[in-house]
């Protein structure tokens, strides 16, 4: 098995024992390894700085970069170049990087690639699915596109069938006519970045969630059929019978049993926020906002950074807050027009969790600053802030919880709060007095869960 690394490097694995995946060399690359595939018998690599060429040999760079590579039944190699398009490449055997003969410009920026059927399907970010015509490998020919949004997309194909990831949405695309290509079905899905068909399962490296299968038995009407959060953010993987081998971001390699993947079947994934993900709180005040006269959302937006992002979203009848990086937004939608940017006392937010007329919203508080001097630029203390929202419109500030660092994610149950809290474990806050919460206990986790546990 063949991983390819953050540290430009390609390492090589014996998975004859999957129990006891066994190291055995690396290969380096000047660029990060995107993607291997199996050409003729011969391994080949590539990377984002362009490279493509066997493993552990000086590759050429025929390109500014390649995303992802697909091969057909001769050995041709077809590569996703990102804004140079479809690239297609001959390999030349031994220890010579392939010749390219072909290319195909193509809208957006080709980030995935499968082939079949002389066809190739290549995902752009922004434009969408391309369906291209490589019956002469050397003259490809743009058939059709099928418009889509989204920036981080992954392809699979099973006969006339494209399963795509796009915009936190799992995709089926019957291509039968690949004149007029139709969307069979969506899933609301978290961040997936790799795709593997097993059977009648897709399954899902999707991040921080862990592994996800959906069962495609009925492709119209696709259904999540289980899952694994074994650790790490899963990042690619690749399946082997019953095992599935996992690159994660930062705990190396995972064996998984697919068998077990069927304990879960009712689990839905949830999108975890991150800071990629985020809006601009200028567009989110046109969406949450619309009910406002016009001149009120303009007069606030002229007051918000213009790089300030809403994280979060929570609404109290007519009233709706936004967590953003420049304070808790206030929208009142009833009543004299209104949006309030509270920055006291917290600087910034990110999560909103709601009970009764409590509302617990996690973030970042300004050190106090002795009077006549002015802040020193520290950054803000994280921690968990109490509000009493009894009167939605004007939130009071209750007891804050600070942390040791950032809150990925929190739940609230009764009078206690579970934060889970970036580089130290979970801590178990006691809420009963909201004036004075207190932490009762800490789960700390050892290196390398910490860095992922949500």
């Amino acid at each position: 098995l063949y991983l390819g690394s953050r540290n430009r490097e390609v390492q090589q694995y014996d998975i004859s024992q999957p129990e006891r995946p066994k190291f055995q060399r690396n290969c380096s690359m000047v660029g990060k390894p995107t993607a291997l595939v199996l050409a003729n018998g011969t391994l080949l690599a590539a990377s984002g700085y362009g490279e493509i060429g066997p493993l552990g040999m000086h590759s050429k760079r025929p390109v500014d970069t390649i995303a992802d590579l697909a091969t057909d039944a001769a050995g041709i190699v077809y590569a996703a170049a990102a804004k140079q398009g479809l690239v297609i490449f001959r390999p030349q055997g031994g220890s010579k990087s392939p010749r390219k003969i072909a290319s195909l410009d193509l809208p957006g920026s080709a980030l995935s690639i499968v082939v079949g059927d002389h066809r190739a399907y290549v995902s752009s970010s922004q434009a969408g699915l391309h369906i291209c015509d490589i019956s002469d490998p050397g003259n490809p020919r743009l058939i059709s596109t099928l418009p889509w949004p989204g920036s981080n997309q992954s392809l699979a194909l099973k006969g006339n069938l494209v399963f795509l990831s796009s915009a936190g949405q799992f995709v089926v695309i019957d291509v039968q006519n690949p004149q007029q290509p139709r969307v069979l079905a969506k899933l609301r899905m978290p961040r997936i970045y790799d795709m593997f068909i097993h059977e009648n399962l897709v399954l899902l490296a999707a991040g921080s969630s862990g592994l996800v299968a959906v069962d495609i038995t009925d492709p119209a009407k696709p259904s999540l059929a289980g899952h694994l959060t074994p650790g790490g953010v899963i990042r690619c993987l690749a399946v082997n019978g019953d095992r599935a081998y996992l690159g994660t971001l930062n705990a190396g390699l995972l064996v998984v049993d697919l068998k077990r993947l069927n304990y879960h079947p009712d689990w839905r994934p949830r999108p975890m926020v991150s800071p990629t993900s985020w809006t601009r709180v200028t567009s989110a005040l046109q969406l949450y906002g619309q009910n406002l006269p016009g001149e009120i959302v303009t007069q606030t937006t002229s007051q918000i950074p213009p790089k300030c992002y809403k994280s979060d979203v929570a609404e109290i009848g007519s009233t709706t807050y936004l967590a953003s990086e420049c304070g808790l937004i206030i929208i009142n939608r009833n009543g004299p027009a209104h949006i309030e940017v509270l920055q006291q006392p917290l600087a910034f937010t990110t999560q909103i969790e709601l009970a009764g007329t409590t509302a617990y919203i996690s973030g970042g508080k300004r050190p106090p600053v002795p009077n006549g001097k002015k802040p020193d630029g520290q950054e803000a203390n994280p921690g968990l802030q109490v509000f009493d929202v009894s009167d939605p419109t004007n939130p009071r500030a209750r007891g804050f919880v600070e942390t040791s660092d950032f809150i990925l994610r929190m739940r609230i149950r009764e009078d206690r709060a579970y934060l889970a809290v970036k580089r130290q474990g979970v801590l178990i806050v006691d809420l009963s007095d909201p004036d004075h919460p207190q932490v009762m206990g800490i789960a700390e986790l050892p290196w390398p869960e910490q860095a992922f546990a949500g």
